[in-house]
């Protein structure tokens, strides 16, 4: 599957191919879904769900997070009610959500034309204050955020351009400076 997505799309991970899944990766490859997404939509949630941690990091990272109430006898439905209580954009029908989507993929249209046009001095490389923070041993996009205080979702694009430039590379744990670096 890995080699078909390859050849037609994208695959990002945070492992190399010949790592099993566990369950403890699952909240890392949740942090680079919702990274990866406009917004989250949370169907049914229990209250330690999985789609409660995306929905954690999508409004880390500035997404809107969207949730579908359901029946208050239901066990799953009790994450969707808690993130709704929480400031999540309640939806009852599909024309509540798809208002939203259509500002968002507008704005991101706006965006994506210039978020690779960066003209690069060769006196001076670029984001030094992230750079500065990454070094030969991995360091997590989170821990990236932290210490540069940059939010989540800009470390995320300007670790992408880097890498782009072959200033960092991915690795398994987070991203190392690459040879140019």
């Amino acid at each position: 599957m890995a080699s078909r997505i390859a050849e037609r799309g994208a695959l990002v991970s945070e492992h190399l191919p010949s790592v099993k899944p566990r369950a403890e990766h699952f909240p890392r490859r949740n942090r680079i879904v919702s990274g990866l997404s406009l917004a989250v939509l949370v169907v049914e949630a229990t209250k330690k769900s999985g789609s409660l941690i995306t929905a954690k990091y999508a409004a880390e990272q500035g997404r809107d997070v969207f949730a579908i109430p359901g029946s208050i006898r239901q066990p799953f439905h009790t994450g969707c009610h808690s993130l709704i209580k929480s400031g999540a954009c309640l939806v009852q029908s599909p024309d509540d959500l798809l208002g939203e989507i259509e500002s968002l993929t507008n704005w991101s249209k706006k965006v994506q034309p210039t978020l690779f046009d960066q003209v690069i001095d060769k006196e001076e490389l670029p984001f030094p204050d992230l750079l500065a923070n990454v070094g030969i041993e991995a360091t997590p996009v989170d821990i990236l955020a932290q210490k540069t205080h940059i939010p989540v979702q800009e470390v995320m694009q300007q670790l992408l351009e880097l890498e782009l430039l072959g200033h960092v590379v991915a690795v398994n744990g987070g991203y190392i400076l690459k040879g140019r670096g």
